[in-house]
């Protein structure tokens, strides 16, 4: 018994001055600060981003009541590249683009049956065409991101997976 006993005291002492020395420690303004870097490559993150992003309007458009806000999203190559992208946009800016090249065709903006490119329209004139129609469209959206909590759920997910993929392309270069 007083073998115990006399183990237990050093053992309860030791524990009340690591106690104190961790209250000193912690109370220190120069605090060690740690930095933890994720597993994932900027690729990676981009890759589960994009994921994040064709789920988020999957669910939006099965929420979504408005047809020309509906959001359709293609794989896509960009010129000189074999990656493909995920590109995704409204309705409303497809049928726009799709207006606007069947009018410059209408209106005698070929040469010979055949388009002048110079003439066909890019995606910056359809965007300042389609303005109001937009901010409508992201009003719209931010409303059902407030009602329906899953597609809260996906937005944050998507914002943050965005997020770090930026930060870690950062901390790349």
């Amino acid at each position: 018994m007083k073998i115990r006993m006399m183990l237990i005291i050093p053992l309860v002492l030791l524990s009340h001055v690591a106690s104190a020395k961790n209250t000193q420690t912690s109370s220190q303004e120069d605090m060690e600060v740690i930095q933890i870097i994720g597993q994932f490559s900027a690729a990676k993150w981009g890759q589960i981003a994009e994921q994040a992003k064709v789920d988020f309007y999957d669910l939006f458009n099965q929420l979504n009541t408005i047809e020309k806000f509906r959001m359709v999203c293609r794989a896509e190559k960009p010129i000189g590249s074999n990656i493909k992208r995920n590109v995704c946009e409204p309705m409303f800016f497809k049928h726009a683009m799709f207006n606007r090249t069947q009018n410059d065709i209408n209106n005698g903006s070929t040469n010979n049956g055949s388009i002048r490119l110079s003439s066909a329209p890019n995606s910056d004139d359809i965007l300042f065409l389609t303005t109001n129609t937009k901010e409508a469209a992201n009003a719209h959206m931010e409303q059902l991101i407030m009602e329906h909590p899953e597609l809260r759920e996906k937005f944050s997910f998507y914002a943050k997976a965005k997020k770090s993929a930026e930060i870690r392309e950062q901390m790349d270069d």
